[in-house]
């Protein structure tokens, strides 16, 4: 029979780079972080949530079709949301919990509102402003380099709409105040 030893079992410890990461990042070490993490979980329910209701009240009000790119951005964004419901949820119950979730949410916010910017260009074109609150605001609250970690991701993010959307492609002046704004995010 062969026996198990602590040693042949697979680590569960965080790799050292990603500790590094974290460390560099700084967002689990805040004061205030329950607090901050509850907010934008909350803010992660609310704003997909509103955006699927504008979708079709949107295409109610022009007359046009719900596309499929919106339809399955409505049901990405769904579940989007209830993952944040189940962090917030599980915030209450562990304050200091959720470390890997939270800084996931940080990589995938700012490419969440990328693919919102290419699903649904025309209902949710307003999300480029949000873009720019969300990588300011979490600047503010975990400090530069958790914002330049936001930022980073925010690029990729927004690559989504202005190399694969026609729209942003047609629309000189929307993908100009795109990229303009997070180039100037640094200052």
């Amino acid at each position: 029979m062969t026996t198990l030893s602590p040693d042949s079992l697979i680590s569960l410890r965080r790799p050292a780079w990603l500790s590094r990461l974290y460390a560099y990042v700084g967002a689990d070490n805040s004061a205030h972080r329950y607090e901050n993490e509850r907010d934008r979980a909350f803010q992660r329910m609310a704003m997909p949530t509103v955006s699927i209701v504008w979708i079709f009240a949107f295409h109610d009000l022009v007359g046009t079709p719900v596309r499929l790119s919106e339809t399955i951005w409505c049901v990405a964004a769904l579940a989007y949301a209830v993952a944040a419901a189940l962090f917030r949820a599980h915030l209450r119950r562990h304050p200091n919990g959720g470390v890997h979730a939270q800084h996931a949410f940080l990589a995938c916010d700012p490419l969440v509102v990328g693919w919102a910017l290419l699903a649904a260009p025309e209902a949710l074109a307003w999300w480029l402003v949000l873009m720019l609150v969300m990588i300011v605001r979490v600047g503010f609250r975990y400090g530069l380099n958790a914002m330049k970690f936001e930022l980073a991701f925010a690029w990729v993010g927004a690559s989504m709409p202005l190399l694969f959307g026609s729209y942003w492609q047609n629309q000189f002046q929307m993908a100009a105040s795109l990229v303009l704004m997070l180039i100037w995010t640094w200052w």
